[in-house]
């Protein structure tokens, strides 16, 4: 296993344990890669920065129930874009 992937894991972990500080460390690290990625998706700049916004809002509240990962960044692109294709 990579060391990214262990970094994911325990970040991860963190957030899940409700870590704002973890949360804030996702926020940050993923921010401008699920824009940019967002916007391959859909043309509406708006639309994808409410979906991005609602994204980490249930992050948060469902954070207990969300299953691990050793790829946050692959794991938000899917919930986002399934998120845009509900639009």
């Amino acid at each position: 296993m990579d060391g990214r992937s262990d970094q994911d894991k325990l970040l991860w972990l963190q957030f899940k344990n409700g870590s704002k500080e973890a949360f804030a460390a996702i926020y940050e690290g993923c921010i401008d890669a699920l824009i940019a990625y967002g916007c391959k998706l859909c043309p509406h700049r708006d639309i994808l920065q409410d979906q991005v916004h609602e994204l980490f809002v249930e992050l948060w509240h469902s954070r207990n129930n969300i299953a691990a990962t050793d790829n946050i960044k692959f794991y938000l692109f899917k919930a986002l874009r399934y998120k845009l294709i509900r639009v």
